[in-house]
């Protein structure tokens, strides 16, 4: 994911969304100011602060991520060699902060309310050696661990499928515990994430989701081509 963008969202899309209020037992917003969070990563992220607000008060969150493994599943060196790599020069204790960010947003799947998460990992993702072997290895043994859990289901896009309904860009979609909340939509792009929640946008990311999900390889066979790609390192 890329999750580290500058640009805030454009106006028409952010100004739909409702989030839970301060004093809801789900609001992001109290419990950040309790661990301090995104204090760090100030208004120059803020569509990266958005993307966790919804990650951490969800309960079902769907993930299509085409090129990279899912930012819930990284180990630190895979997210560390990505953030060293980008093109904005991040000082190092930069890269420290949004690695040790990273890592506490994956807090969420350790506990016994974990929300239920569904990832669909493009082959391509897979395969791209990001820091060589050593570094692909341990990320590789992640996300087995992690598809071996109740409430997580990783299935794997294979290079041969095709046209598909994936081929744009990476998405997530978030869906909360009461319909008072909408689900929201997170579409990432170089500088940042699009949100999106009006019912036709929600709608049509929600079928192009079911759409990869019959795409991809079963669970089981997934978690074969996981294992025969490590074993091939």
């Amino acid at each position: 994911m890329i999750e580290d963008g500058e640009a805030t969202a454009p106006r028409r899309c952010r100004t739909t969304l409702r989030r839970p209020p301060s004093g809801h037992p789900h609001s992001l917003a109290r419990r950040s100011g309790e661990r301090g969070w995104t204090r760090h990563l100030g208004a120059t992220f803020s569509s990266y602060v958005d993307h966790i607000d919804y990650e951490q008060t969800s309960d079902y969150i769907r993930s299509y991520q085409p090129l990279l493994i899912a930012g819930l599943a990284q180990t630190a060196d895979y997210a560390r060699e990505l953030y060293r790599n980008n093109p904005e020069m991040m000082s190092s204790s930069q890269v420290d902060d949004l690695v040790n960010t990273r890592m506490q947003r994956q807090e969420i799947l350790e506990k016994s309310d974990a929300p239920r998460l569904t990832v669909i990992q493009g082959e391509a993702a897979l395969r791209t050696r990001v820091g060589g072997a050593a570094i692909m290895k341990p990320q590789l043994d992640r996300l087995c661990t992690l598809a071996g859990r109740h409430n997580i289901e990783v299935q794997v896009l294979p290079l041969n499928s095709g046209a598909h309904a994936g081929l744009v860009s990476a998405f997530v979609v978030f869906e909360f515990p009461t319909p008072a909340f909408s689900d929201v939509v997170c579409v990432e792009h170089v500088t940042g994430s699009l949100l999106m929640e009006t019912e036709e946008e929600t709608k049509r990311y929600t079928l192009a989701f079911d759409s990869l999900r019959s795409a991809a390889l079963s669970p089981t066979a997934s978690l074969d081509l996981i294992q025969q790609v490590r074993h091939e390192l």
